[in-house]
């Protein structure tokens, strides 16, 4: 798995994230498995987010204003904006910063990117001191997921 430095590679036509007005981006990308789709990548991806890192970070550090994790139209707290078998687009806003997650599937490999558009300066350096959590854990989401769609497939 590597950091993908720059969303061209991600974003070739820079649609996503030019039309999201990001301040930062990264994404991380896997080999992944044959025929699972876009929201299952998210879903696995993403499922410890449920409990405390979802109230924590997502709604107490990053002020996001979250959905109910079971309303309709979202997922983990998230408003689904796109949902096709090769890509999720997942967008949340709040008092300091609007996100913008995306998975996308590409032959066998999976990229799942991350955006922020910061709405006061607090937020920018607030990530600067936790986006280094979300660089290590990234991975590790990702190679979970992996171990646990292999594992359902098998």
């Amino acid at each position: 798995m590597t950091l993908v430095d720059e969303a061209r590679r991600v974003d070739p036509d820079g649609g996503l994230v030019a039309a999201f007005g990001a301040d930062y981006v990264d994404a991380f990308r896997i080999n992944g498995t044959r025929g699972a789709t876009a929201r299952a990548w998210a879903d696995s991806s993403l499922h410890g987010s449920r409990g405390l890192f979802g109230s924590i970070v997502w709604h107490g550090l990053l002020r996001f204003d979250l959905l109910p994790h079971d309303a309709p139209g979202s997922a983990f707290g998230w408003t689904v904006s796109t949902c096709e078998p090769a890509l999720m687009v997942m967008d949340t806003d709040g008092s300091l910063a609007a996100g913008r997650m995306v998975f996308v599937i590409d032959g066998d490999a999976v990229t799942w990117t991350t955006m922020l558009r910061y709405h006061r300066a607090e937020a920018r350096w607030l990530w600067a001191v936790i986006g280094n959590g979300h660089r290590a854990i990234g991975p590790r989401c990702l190679n979970g997921a992996a171990a646990h769609l292999i594992g359902a497939r098998s």
